[in-house]
């Protein structure tokens, strides 16, 4: 009896930790947006993010989670709700991008400051986009012009983002 227990007790340990590595997720450190201009896409560096779990990349398996920044656009902006930001998120082999997810934020503002703020993800690439557990992924984003804006200079910081990979 003592060893159909110990086994018993075994095979759920084994279950258990088994089940918790499937959906084990590393993440990068904590990153601030670049300074860019608006109506243009402007790129972040790329940065190798290693999967613990998987040896093939779908698009569905890497992302990005984006917090409320700490910096807004300046007056010279229109304060306008129409206002949209694009991010791409892509995996980048050899100079090519292939496209993982993208984010549509609207602008507001919050706490006085005129942010973009996103919900989920507006597009997932469900093909694979990585045939090794190490993506290299590249953060493109996009603001939009808004008739009336007198500048077009994005501050560095309008994105606050932690990029992970299952």
């Amino acid at each position: 009896m003592k060893k159909l227990l110990s086994l018993t007790i075994s095979m759920i340990l084994v279950i258990f930790v088994a089940s918790v590595s499937v959906f084990a997720m590393t993440e990068s450190k904590h990153r601030n947006s670049t300074a860019g201009k608006a109506g243009s896409f402007h790129s972040e560096n790329t940065y190798s993010v290693s999967s613990k779990t998987l040896s093939t990349i779908c698009g569905g398996d890497v992302g990005t989670y984006i917090y409320y920044p700490k910096v807004g656009l300046q007056n010279s902006f229109v304060r306008s709700k129409s206002r949209k930001m694009t991010v791409n998120l892509y995996e980048v082999d050899s100079g090519s991008k292939t496209l993982a997810r993208r984010r549509i934020g609207k602008f507001d503002t919050l706490n006085g400051l005129y942010i973009p703020i996103f919900w989920n993800d507006s597009y997932t690439n469900t093909a694979r986009i990585e045939s090794d557990s190490c993506p290299e992924l590249q953060l493109c984003w996009k603001i939009d012009k808004v008739k009336g804006d007198k500048s077009t200079s994005v501050p560095a910081g309008i994105i606050d983002y932690t990029l992970w990979v299952y």
